[in-house]
């Protein structure tokens, strides 16, 4: 459950580093 979650946090994340 929170495997989902973290993934897109990464994505997330990364976008705003970007």
């Amino acid at each position: 459950i929170s495997g989902l979650i973290y993934e897109e946090t990464r994505i997330f994340l990364e976008n705003v580093i970007r």
